[in-house]
């Protein structure tokens, strides 16, 4: 037996996913015949996103369900990563947004955070470098193959949140002092602005900087303050290098979430969007690069009246009139999503029975064997 590769060009495939239907043949006989499913999934769609959290499953009437949503006009979904779930939505002709993280949780009594997603230590604060390493290692599980369907973005949550209160763990203290040190020329200015009497930095514990916000006015809880937000919006780029480091072209962000000191939130990241608030919306429209995609959530609940309904459709359309967009998201600059040149040229296709997973499929070929195939667009 030899083995035999060969490469098949998708490049006239407009879809997602299509159907690879190829013959071996040895003269005029038949000898072996497949009708596999092929990937090209293409992540940046040439016009609007219309995103919709789900479906995805693709089990049974799951993929009428699918079929149904992308027929009233949806081509993007969010969901929990899976592999079948990322592969159906291809197979579905669906830009797939993986949910990949939630950056949640609460305060103790002592003011150290407690995370509400994902792996729990000792201390989950942004600046434990334990933490960190747990993270990156629960990201990069939890997600799995989704890198090989070149989804169109990533999310690392909605409704992400943080609390002022935290910040006064050991990690969190050093990191403190480090900022301080960026913010002061020495000690003497940040007692000058503080009304404290530190002869050290080391002096900054727990105690000394509850007392400061507490008793010498507005410095001191403003600087905490700017440093915790500062944390977590560090925090949200940390994670995107985690994804960059196994797609290096993915865009990443998050959306429904608390802003925090919003120009820091949004640097370096691709996506931020926003439940719909105006002030929110009108301070994004300000600093956001033109490279953001954004937009805004919206849409009534289950139990919601046809008045609720009528005016999240209003909404929509203000929204669609007023910045160039289209529910339930909407991008800042069309060019963006109009991007081109991600898409590969050829995938290497060999005859075999599989999965249908992305990758080179390989099949032992005599010699003597020809072959013919032909793709069918979904």
């Amino acid at each position: 037996m030899t083995e035999v590769e060969y490469e098949l060009s998708l490049a006239g495939l407009t879809t997602q996913a299509g159907y690879l239907h190829a013959e071996l043949r040895e003269g005029e006989v038949t000898v072996h015949r497949a009708y596999v499913p092929v990937f090209a999934p293409h992540r940046r769609p040439e016009g609007y996103v219309n995103l919709i959290w789900g479906p995805g499953e693709g089990k049974g009437l799951g993929h009428y369900q699918l079929q149904m949503v992308r027929d009233a006009g949806f081509n993007t979904s969010l969901q929990h990563p899976t592999e079948t779930r990322a592969r159906n939505l291809c197979l579905h002709d669906f830009y797939y947004v993986p949910y990949s993280w939630r950056i949640c949780g609460s305060v103790n009594d002592e003011g150290v955070r407690v995370a509400g997603f994902g792996p729990k230590t000792d201390d989950d604060s942004f600046a434990n470098p334990t933490y960190r390493d747990a993270c990156r290692d629960a990201i990069l599980e939890r997600l799995g193959p989704t890198a090989d369907y070149r989804p169109l973005a990533y999310s690392l949550g909605d409704e992400n949140n943080f609390a002022h209160a935290s910040g006064f763990s050991p990690d969190d203290v050093r990191a403190f002092r480090e900022y301080l040190k960026g913010q002061y020329a020495d000690v003497a200015a940040l007692n000058a602005s503080w009304g404290t009497d530190l002869t050290s930095w080391e002096d900054l514990e727990p105690a000394l900087i509850r007392e400061a916000m507490a008793d010498k006015g507005f410095a001191a809880r403003h600087d905490h303050m700017a440093f915790v937000e500062g944390q977590y919006a560090e925090f949200h780029r940390f994670l995107r290098s985690v994804i960059r480091s196994v797609d290096p072209e993915a865009w990443v962000g998050a959306e429904g979430s608390q802003p925090g000191d919003l120009e820091k939130s949004i640097q370096d990241l691709e996506l931020w969007s926003p439940y719909y608030r105006r002030r929110q919306d009108l301070l994004l429209e300000a600093i956001a690069p033109k490279s953001l995609i954004r937009g805004n959530w919206w849409g009534p609940r289950a139990s919601a009246t046809p008045s609720t309904s009528s005016a999240c459709c209003r909404r929509c359309v203000r929204s669609w009139a007023a910045s160039a967009s289209c529910s339930p998201r909407r991008t800042r600059s069309l060019t963006v999503l109009g991007s081109t040149g991600l898409r590969p040229a050829s995938m290497p296709v060999v005859l075999t029975h599989g999965s249908g997973a992305p990758g080179t499929r390989t099949r032992r070929l005599s010699p003597s064997w020809s072959g013919s195939s032909s793709i069918r667009h979904m």
